[in-house]
């Protein structure tokens, strides 16, 4: 991926599961790149009725993922 691609990924707010799956991705090779240690990211969710119910997992998994990825972008050096 391009590093304004991926700038332009790690830098928003993740909206969905896939968009998290990408951002966590990225994340992780930055963060072995420059060494720095982070928390474990949140794990996918493995029960779903896709009922599409209020509260849904999926949701949770994003908010989650959101929150992962705050915290590490702040102990990245970029």
């Amino acid at each position: 991926m391009h590093m304004q691609s991926k700038n332009q990924l790690i830098f928003q707010c993740i909206q969905s599961a896939a968009q998290a799956r990408e951002v966590i991705q990225v994340l992780m090779d930055l963060a072995i790149e420059y060494g720095v240690k982070t928390t474990t990211p949140p794990a996918e969710p493995l029960g779903c009725c896709s009922r599409g119910c209020q509260g849904c997992v999926w949701e949770g998994f994003v908010a989650a993922a959101e929150y992962w990825r705050e915290r590490t972008l702040r102990a990245l050096p970029l």
